[in-house]
């Protein structure tokens, strides 16, 4: 069953810290929402509680940033720019989902892709400057 949170940016460590047990076993998490929904900064405090020391960037342009952590590789991708499932080949999805912890920001072109045991997190403006964020597959 989803969980439902309604967070300020400020308060992002505590979803962060929530979903780092279950990021260990099941590695993989999809990020969807809007355009500035705040994919990207989820995915920057979820790095900070994996203890990522790099910085940590949107691969808008690169599609794929790897960041070392105390807990391995992360592989932080961002699909946005991707229009066709043939272009996903070219950046090595499949090896990322057996092998490390997969942050997949726009995520809804590789659905069918995914392993069934993976962490969905849609993100949805708020008011007040706060954002609601409906998790699923813990």
């Amino acid at each position: 069953m989803p969980k439902n949170l309604i967070l300020k940016n400020s308060e992002l460590n505590i979803l962060a810290n929530f979903l780092f047990k279950p990021i260990l076993t099941k590695k993989i998490i999809t990020l969807s929402g809007e355009l500035g929904a705040g994919k990207t900064t989820l995915a920057k405090e979820i790095c900070k509680v994996l203890q990522v020391y790099d910085e940590v960037t949107s691969p808008s342009y690169n599609i794929l940033n790897i960041y070392e952590s105390e807990n391995g590789p992360i592989y932080h991708y961002d699909l946005y720019r991707i229009k066709e499932k043939n272009e996903i080949e070219n950046i090595a999805i499949d090896d990322a989902f057996s092998n490390y912890i997969t942050l997949i920001e726009w995520p809804e072109l590789i659905k069918d892709m995914l392993p069934k045991d993976n962490i969905r997190i849609k993100i949805r403006d708020y008011a007040n400057d706060k954002r609601e964020y409906i998790i699923d597959g813990i």
